[in-house]
């Protein structure tokens, strides 16, 4: 394995790389920094969310794990970063979709089933995804998983979203402006979305350089995907406090409209 180059060797990189062709050790700036910026979310959430469980914890700390790999991968283009980013994605996503799934107390047998069945399958799906992707070389079995399995997601956030009144710390001044997660975390990924199709798409295959999306395509891609996530690990958090008996002390910033907010049990 020492001698496969595979893993070392230059990915062509984002719409930054088709611009300006960087030689030196820095390949793409601007989305390293955004990467930077993901990872710090990811730290802050596991370090600042004191007496969370352990799954919590988890679920940041895989986060700050997304932030520096994609951090690294823009450094020097490795395609062995490249490649480990699709699975990070996936795991974060299979998760998080996980752990809303077991919001919900429910008692009845049929619930149950489908949430074992749930767990098993995203236990497995990203392995098996980036395995099949690479063995049979097309890319879009990736994409495909990635961006169909948000559909999963959606679906959970739905449902919360839908079960609020019954979800939650009854009468929490905050409990309102914690289920609004749900939406920011639909914009976040919207938005993150919008930014890739302006980078791969608009700039990449279609040759548009105009500044703004060479500058801020991909770099706003790893933002609002960083928040994306961000938020809907940090509303899975406050949510599981009611499941385990604790209090959820919300702190947020601005308090005018949220924009960073941690949840620490008491």
């Amino acid at each position: 394995m020492g001698n496969n180059q595979t893993f070392t060797k230059p990915h062509l990189g984002t719409c930054w790389s088709s611009v300006f062709a960087p030689k030196g050790p820095v390949k793409e700036p601007p989305p390293m920094f955004a990467c930077l910026f993901v990872a710090a979310l990811g730290l802050s959430g596991m370090l600042l969310s004191t007496r969370i469980t352990e799954g919590g914890k988890f679920l940041y700390s895989a986060m700050f794990g997304y932030g520096i790999s994609s951090f690294c991968f823009h450094w020097n283009l490795w395609e062995g970063f490249y490649r480990v980013l699709d699975v990070q994605l996936n795991f974060l996503q299979a998760i998080n979709i996980v752990y809303m799934s077991c919001i919900p107390e429910e008692e009845h047998l049929c619930y149950k089933i489908s949430s074992y069945l749930l767990i098993m399958f995203f236990s497995i799906y990203p392995f098996f995804a980036h395995v099949l992707g690479i063995t049979l070389e097309q890319s879009w079995i990736s994409w495909i998983t990635f961006d169909g399995i948000w559909i999963f997601a959606l679906i959970g956030l739905m449902i919360i979203w839908c079960l609020r009144d019954h979800l939650g710390t009854p009468g929490h001044p905050r409990r309102q402006a914690m289920f609004n997660l749900v939406w920011k975390t639909i914009i976040s990924v919207i938005l993150a979305y919008l930014f890739w199709i302006l980078d791969e798409v608009v700039c990449v295959q279609h040759g548009n350089h105009s500044v703004a999306i060479v500058i801020f395509g991909h770099t706003l891609w790893h933002v609002f995907i960083g928040f994306g996530f961000y938020y809907m690990t940090t509303l899975i958090v406050f949510l599981r406090a009611q499941n385990l008996g604790v209090y959820p002390r919300v702190l947020a910033w601005p308090k005018c409209c949220i924009i960073f907010v941690v949840v620490q049990y008491e």
